[in-house]
Order: structure tokens, then sequence, then C-alpha cells
């Protein structure tokens, strides 16, 4: 279906896909991240034993709003506008209601 939860899929079918990235391409990742992600995706698997349709993305999806609500540096500025603009600037495109909307909701911690 074209929900946001099929569109985003889970971290651990992403972990996959850049392992799988990984394996053909020589880099290397830091001891720390890799143990960040192994926890993550245990935590996903542990919570998708009780509710199928749980996905650990969409449920960072408040605390990501806040922070692109919240920061005031350049970066998180610039990704600010890709997310609520059609287009990568303010200027060039027009601004996507829906999506504003949705980082306010996420924002004040509201569903």
């Amino acid at each position: 279906d074209g929900s946001m939860q099929s569109k985003v899929g889970g971290f651990q079918a992403m972990t996959q896909d850049a392992l799988t990235v990984l394996n053909d391409v020589p880099f290397s990742i830091p001891a720390y991240f890799a143990i960040l992600g192994r926890a993550i995706v245990t935590l996903e698997g542990v919570a998708l034993t009780g509710d199928p349709d749980y996905g650990i993305i969409m449920e960072s999806y408040p605390f990501i709003a806040r922070k692109l609500m919240s920061e005031d540096r350049p970066e998180i500025q610039r990704a600010l506008q890709e997310v609520l603009y059609n287009g990568n600037s303010s200027e060039s495109g027009s601004i996507k209601f829906n999506r504003l909307l949705a980082l306010l909701n996420n924002a004040a911690g509201a569903v």
C-alpha cells in the first residue's frame, strides 16, 4: 500500500540494505555505530513480536520533528526546508502544508 509506514520500512530492513552495500564497498563502520545499530534492530524485533505493525522509524518521528523545529544549525535548517518545500529551498518551491501540520503535531506530541 502507499502509506507512510510502507514507504519508510523498518530499521532492520534499512540495516540489511546497508550491510549489502558494505559487502560490495571497502568501508568499515565504527564499532560503537555497529553496536548501536544492532541494539536498535534487537529492540525493533522485540517490539514487532508484540505489534506486527510497529515501526521504529515512524515512532521516532516526533523526536525528529522536535529536533528539526528546535535546532539552529544550518544543516538542520536545510533538512527542514527539504521536508517542508517542493524543491530544495523556500524560494524555488511551494510549502507542503500537510507536512507542516504533521511536523507541528509530532513536535507537540500529538499523533
